[in-house]
């Protein structure tokens, strides 16, 4: 949201409108269900962990590769959790990640043990803090060899 407060209306409008579809349309494809858009905020379900992984790594590709206006790149932090309390947990993972980064909750990872992730691998961060509240959050970094956005 800091681009908010730095761009004029009209160009923030713009970009978050695209940022929206890139998003969207990369969950949708993954096998979101319920997606949701609110701002910068997006939200959907998934089948699988494994799923929601994918998902989100195109989400990143596609933020990355999308010809953005003004030389401007936007990037999604984005958290995976599966289990109770899952918006909350997402949140939370979120706030705790930077741009460009994918946090999973432990119960997620434990989750993926076993899955085939291709060039992914699951890195243990224990405790990060968030940026707003400064909780202590345990998270699971999503990571692949030379591979960054």
């Amino acid at each position: 949201m800091r681009l908010a407060r730095e761009l004029p209306a009209e160009r923030f409008d713009s970009l978050l409108s695209a940022y929206q579809r890139v998003v969207t349309a990369a969950l949708n494809q993954g096998g979101g269900r319920r997606v949701e858009v609110s701002g910068d905020s997006v939200s959907a379900g998934f089948a699988s962990p494994r799923e929601a992984v994918f998902a989100a790594v195109a989400v990143q590709r596609g933020l990355a590769e999308h010809e953005w206006a003004d030389s401007l790149r936007p990037e999604a932090s984005i958290g995976i959790h599966a289990g109770e309390a899952a918006a909350l947990r997402c949140e939370e993972l979120c706030d705790a990640a930077e741009g460009g980064q994918t946090f999973l909750s432990p119960l997620t990872a434990g989750l993926l043990e076993g899955e085939d992730l291709g060039e992914w691998s699951l890195r243990d961060l224990g405790e990060v803090r968030t940026r707003r509240g400064g909780e202590l959050v345990r998270a699971y970094e999503l990571v692949a060899a030379g591979v960054s956005f």
